[in-house]
């Protein structure tokens, strides 16, 4: 009997080449897509439209003949990954959003979701890789003991395509949660996931690589973090104290940062933070060894 696998489509090229590869290693594949936000309701630049991944996601499974679901997942996500992204900035903090939904949300709600199903595995369409390698037996030495269900190590390993690796987004996953996981691309480069694609026709084939918060979208930073976060003006300084300009608020600036700061002279970057008083600080390249938090 084949093993049951739940493939999370995304409605990008990269799942369902992830989908179509395993069912031609012989996998009973489901396709789901996990329905994690719907918008903020602003219509804001760049912002994802759910209902058009859903719809390509589900092309995607009619193609393959596979069945389709949607799983929901939004309130979980708004509550441990975007309302988490608003806290990190308010308290002055760079989240990093794709690293907490992974962690919270994609894999583990999914996982769960999947087993509960039936499913022996799941899959997604990350750049990584997973090697699975036998460990000692701590009560024996026997040799007959190695690699039963609990002696076996698995190590996340880098995509071969370098340039579109995903590995770094995935460093909190457990090994329970690898264990049941297939990264069916990691072996494949970007351009040869798109060569499968086009040659058995799939209907995102050609359709542009997703960037941007995870499910959200390429939205502007500055934009999103408007939606919750107020304006609070203050000035901006150099190391001497000097006034160079003004700035809409320490929330939505990060230490590094060097766009959008509306200086001449520069380049300038962000190097600290004087939350009481309201400043940001800046300073030109050599001088980032006197980074402020």
């Amino acid at each position: 009997m084949s093993k049951k696998v739940f493939i999370a489509l995304s409605g990008g090229v990269d799942s369902a080449v992830s989908a179509y590869l395993l069912k031609r290693q012989g996998f009973d594949v489901h396709g789901v897509y996990m329905k994690n936000w719907t918008g903020t309701h602003l219509n804001l630049a760049g912002e994802c439209n759910w209902t058009y991944e859903r719809d390509d996601a589900s092309a995607v499974a009619k193609k393959l003949k596979i069945p389709f679901a949607v799983w929901d997942f939004e309130r979980e996500y708004r509550k441990l990954v975007i309302d988490y992204f608003f806290n990190e900035y308010k308290k002055g903090r760079t989240p990093n959003p794709d690293v907490r939904c992974n962690q919270y949300v994609k894999i583990p709600m999914f996982l769960k979701r999947a087993l509960k199903e039936g499913a022996d595995y799941i899959a997604t369409g990350h750049y990584a890789r997973i090697r699975q390698s036998p460990i000692a037996n701590r009560q024996s030495d026997k040799k007959q003991e190695l690699g039963t269900r609990n002696q076996w190590r698995y190590e996340l390993l880098n995509g071969i395509d370098g340039e579109k690796d995903q590995s770094y987004f995935l460093y909190t996953l457990t090994q329970q949660q690898l264990k049941h996981l297939i990264f069916p691309v990691g072996e494949l480069t970007k351009k040869e996931v798109r060569k499968i694609a086009e040659k058995i026709k799939l209907p995102v084939a050609k359709k542009p690589d997703s960037q941007g918060i995870c499910f959200v979208g390429e939205v502007k930073v500055e934009d999103f973090l408007k939606t919750r976060i107020k304006e609070k003006p203050g000035v901006i300084v150099d190391l001497k104290g000097n006034i160079l300009g003004q700035h809409i608020g320490l929330a939505f600036y990060t230490i590094g940062q060097r766009h959008g700061l509306g200086l001449g002279s520069g380049p300038w970057y962000v190097i600290g933070r004087k939350w009481k008083q309201n400043v940001l600080i800046v300073g030109k390249l050599k001088e980032q060894k006197h980074l402020l938090a």
